[in-house]
């Protein structure tokens, strides 16, 4: 994967405390105001500080760790608006903590109110592929610890916003990659969601941890998951779709299905209130 012209985004891995201690967690210090730009990043920095730009949808997503598929409701604006947050509180926290408290801070300030309901919806399954499974072992020099400080790419690694366990996207003219080290399947079957805009459930039975670089176009609108790996098409051909990507690097297949599905839907919600 060629990062050079590439814009890259990190895919924010986030596995909140659903604990009824660590829900009350809150920022000693936050501001909340619409942004004149179009980024879209929720950043947890060093010193109890959280910064981002994104719609208040987005912004959902990481704050619930719920993937953008699995929400319901909400006003056509918490999509288009984007909004800037600055955040501090005491102490040094985790990444999770610091979005429990941008829960917290979205429950305050936009009034949001949600609940969680389980529904049947069109899914994917995640299965192995004929022939079986395919994933690349971890390589330590394909990612860097969660806690490694900044450092230029060097000796053969990746920068070191590669942080292991998580994915990141990057765009190029006519295609899409996901790469990341040490990845678990719940964090790729997380960003294929978003990928294939359905719900996936995983049914590999994997539990270990493996390295993904895949490169595919970017629409996925036609599902080929039914074709053998030996009747991929070939590169001159142009990008494969996710679909095909999957199988051929990783040896996953997507299989269509309906499966009762945990979903977060937005109650009521209202612009932010003043700083």
């Amino acid at each position: 994967m060629v990062l050079g012209r590439s814009r890259v985004i990190l895919l924010v891995a986030t596995f909140c405390c659903a604990s009824a201690q660590t829900a009350t967690l809150q920022f000693e210090v936050a501001s909340v105001k619409l942004s004149q730009t179009a980024e879209r990043f929720v950043r947890p920095l060093p010193g109890g500080r959280l910064s981002a730009v994104a719609p208040l949808g987005f912004l959902i997503e990481k704050a619930f760790n719920v993937p953008a598929v699995e929400i319901l409701g909400g006003p056509e604006w918490i999509k288009s608006e984007y909004y800037q947050v600055e955040a501090r509180a005491e102490g040094e926290l985790s990444n999770d903590e610091l979005l429990v408290m941008l829960r917290s801070l979205l429950e305050d300030r936009f009034q949001l109110k949600t609940h969680r309901q389980t529904k049947e919806l069109p899914v994917y399954l995640l299965l192995p592929a004929k022939g079986g499974l395919k994933l690349p072992p971890p390589k330590e020099s394909n990612c860097w610890a969660l806690d490694a400080p900044p450092q230029p790419p060097g000796g053969g690694r990746l920068a070191s916003f590669f942080k292991c366990g998580r994915l990141f996207r990057g765009s190029g003219d006519e295609t899409v990659s996901l790469r990341g080290g040490s990845v678990a399947m719940p964090e790729l079957v997380r960003a294929v969601s978003i990928f294939v805009g359905k719900p996936v459930i995983d049914k590999t039975g994997f539990l270990g941890e493996f390295d993904v670089n895949i490169t595919f176009a970017p629409d996925p609108a036609v599902s080929m998951n039914s074709l053998d790996p030996g009747e991929l098409p070939s590169t001159d051909s142009g990008p494969p779709n996710i679909f095909f990507a999957l199988q051929q690097r990783l040896g996953l297949k997507l299989e269509s299905s309906k499966a009762p599905v945990e979903i977060l839907v937005i109650d009521s919600v209202g612009r932010p209130t003043a700083n």
